[in-house]
């Protein structure tokens, strides 16, 4: 597994983006690893449903409910934290955590360039008490509690570390840009196309 790429890790088990915490600050990226306890067939069953989908459907009543029952259990098993090496991590778990009941266990995974990685596996006991094992089909549960049991060795042993870095290269304001793709039909653009003939453009990026 390494930190800061998206993806599934294992089964029901899924990697979030590294991304900052809190707005533009460069001093603590957090990551967090789920376990989403779902059947093969109740994950065909979403992603068919889902599949397709316009923007309004998914703004509407009935996509809400589906969405808060499937992820209903979706279910922070750990989280990753990098902070500059300069920076304290039980300073920073005293500022941003109140209630240290939640957390069942913190430790250090290592260094990468100029930043340390820390783990945090919180403990859900105080939050939800016996709601995931009454839910739960037994076999769900058992595989729950086995994946809470191993977490914390399988952080130490199978995670690598790299060093935080930019998806894209951060240029000053008022640099001319460069690029060539393709639109949604396939067809070529460049920039040298679009901004011919005008003094001005506006680019407007999006992505879902």
């Amino acid at each position: 597994m390494e930190i800061g790429e998206e993806g599934i890790a294992d089964e029901g088990i899924f990697v979030s983006l590294m991304r900052p915490f809190g707005h533009f600050n460069s001093n603590m990226f957090i990551t967090n690893i789920l376990y989403l306890p779902r059947t093969d067939e109740e994950k065909e069953a979403m992603y068919t449903y889902m599949d397709g989908l316009t923007e309004e459907e998914m703004e509407t009543e009935e996509f809400r409910e589906k969405a808060n029952e499937y992820y209903k259990f979706n279910l922070t098993v750990a989280q990753v934290v990098a902070i500059k090496n300069d920076v304290d991590f039980q300073t920073i778990l005293d500022e941003r955590v109140e209630d240290k009941s939640l957390i069942g266990a913190t430790g250090k995974l290592g260094t990468a360039g100029d930043y340390s990685y820390y783990y945090l596996i919180p403990d859900y006991t105080s939050l939800v008490g016996d709601a995931l094992k009454e839910e739960l089909p037994e076999d769900m549960y058992a595989e729950y509690q086995d994946v809470m049991a191993n977490v914390e060795q399988d952080l130490i042993s199978g995670v690598t570390l790299k060093g935080p870095h930019r998806a894209v290269e951060v240029v000053p304001v008022g640099t001319k840009i460069s690029f060539e793709t393709t639109d949604l039909n396939g067809n070529p653009v460049s920039s040298a196309d679009l901004f011919a003939g005008h003094k001005v453009t506006m680019i407007n990026l999006w992505a879902t």
